[in-house]
Parts: C-alpha cells; structure tokens; sequence
C-alpha cells in the first residue's frame, strides 16, 4: 500500500505538472487520474481467479479417490499366461509271451522252463539264454549296415544266381513254421558248461544264407556273449538245419540274407 500510495502520488503530481492551464474534466486527465485504480483493480481480479482456480483443482483433486485401471494390466497377463499342458505317455503294450514247461520238448537243458514267442512278420527268431526262442527284427536289433551283402540288381551282367537279398518279396521259412524252428533250436542247442559255469546272460548272433535250393550257407558269428564254446555249438545247429523253403523273388527262388539272434538268460 505505502507503495502504492507513493506511486499514486508521483502520478498525479505528474499529471497536475502536464495537464497546468488545461482543461481537466474530461479526457485525458481523467483517464491518466483513474489508471492506478484501474491496475490495482486489475491485479485484485486476476489473483483472485488464479487462486480461486488454484483451490477448485486442489479440491477436486482431493475429492475424487485415485483408482487404477487394471483392466489392461488383466488383459496383458491374460493374453501373455502359458499355459502349461501335460502331454500323456504313450502307453506300450506288450503282448505277453506263452510259456511252455521244459518237459514239453526232449532236449537237455538244465534250467526249467523255456518262453516261447513267436513273431512270423520278422525274418529272424531268437532263442532265449535258457533255450527260450522269440521273434526279433533284425534291422531294428542289429542294423542293415552289419548285414553282409553281395551282388546287385542293378547290374545285368551279374549272375542272379550270386545275388544275396536282404528283404525278398517272400521270406525263406523252416520247414514247419518258426514253431518247429523253436524246437529245433532248443532240442539241438545243449550249453552244458555255461549252464553249470555261466553267471550271466547273454546273446550270440547267427548271420547265414538261405540259399536259392533252401540249404543253409555261410553261417557265422557276427555276435558272441556267452562264451563256453556255445557260439561254437549255434554255428554247428545251424548248418545242420534241413532245408528252408527258399526265399522267393517274384516267382523266382533267390538267396537270402538272415539273422538269427540267439538269448541266453541265467
């Protein structure tokens, strides 16, 4: 206020000093006479309005409660969750193999059973450790890259006699069936000292050659874990087998590659 006051009176001694020997009722002088009441005027207004601005956001501010939108922050986690799934084993199902009482064959062995399983889609059979005879597949067991091979179908100057098949069109079968192959096996088949010195079990791995006549050729161990000679004994079985009916290629007979697997079990 005291500069105000001041200020108010500067001026208006400035204007009786410009407005000497003039007329002063209107004009200028009266507009010159009521500008410091016109700005202190002004300067009350607008500060009046900021500050009642000022308070009514304040207010509004403080009345309104602060909520927080978690309706994105749902939807994000809702879209962004994994969802853990369980996937189930596959169930194997086994079937389960026929047993047969050693007495039902006459052949000397002294464990005291023998299992019999039989798979006639396979090329091969396998006797178990204590005689025990079942289907294998050869490829799957041992690889076709341990298969022996000879000759080629590709080539036409080559004798179809010598040709080795591995997989014929119809595989070469024992007289009989894989069932009268099981008993011979295990009526000719006698591991005496790995019966009586053996502690574990084990397998020897036949390869031969069903020839185009049926006979059995080329018979050797591609697989020994027995020991005790009984490697030996298997090689002599097999070349002593009757013949097979050969293998047939079309309707030709052909010469063809088999494996006969061979488990011994304590």
């Amino acid at each position: 206020m005291l500069f105000s006051n001041i200020f108010r009176n500067n001026q208006q001694e400035f204007n009786d000093l410009i407005f000497q020997n003039r007329n002063r009722d209107y004009g200028a002088y009266q507009l010159r006479k009521q500008y410091p009441n016109h700005l202190n005027q002004s300067l009350l207004i607008s500060s009046s309005i900021t500050v009642f601005l000022f308070l009514i956001c304040y207010y509004l501010n403080k009345a309104v409660p602060t909520t927080t939108n978690t309706s994105d922050e749902i939807s994000y986690s809702a879209a962004h969750e994994i969802e853990t799934i369980e996937i189930p084993k596959p169930e194997t199902s086994t079937p389960p193999p026929v047993r047969i009482n050693k007495k039902d064959f006459n052949y000397a062995l002294t464990r005291d059973s023998v299992l019999l399983d039989q798979d006639t889609t396979t090329n091969s059979m396998v006797a178990n450790e204590k005689g025990q005879l079942f289907g294998a597949d050869t490829a799957t067991a041992f690889g076709t890259n341990r298969i022996p091979r000879t000759g080629s179908t590709n080539n036409p100057k080559t004798d179809s006699s010598n040709i080795i098949h591995i997989m014929p069109g119809v595989m070469p079968e024992f007289p009989g069936g894989m069932t009268e192959l099981m008993q011979y096996l295990a009526e000719n088949i006698h591991c005496d000292r790995w019966n009586r010195l053996g502690s574990i079990g084990g397998k020897i791995v036949i390869s031969m050659v069903i020839s185009r006549d049926g006979s059995v050729n080329q018979a050797e161990i591609l697989r020994d874990e027995i020991g005790f000679e009984c490697a030996e004994q298997v090689v002599d079985v097999v070349k002593n087998m009757p013949k097979w009916k050969p293998g047939m290629q079309g309707t030709h007979p052909v010469n063809v590659r088999y494996i006969l697997p061979v488990f011994f079990e304590k």
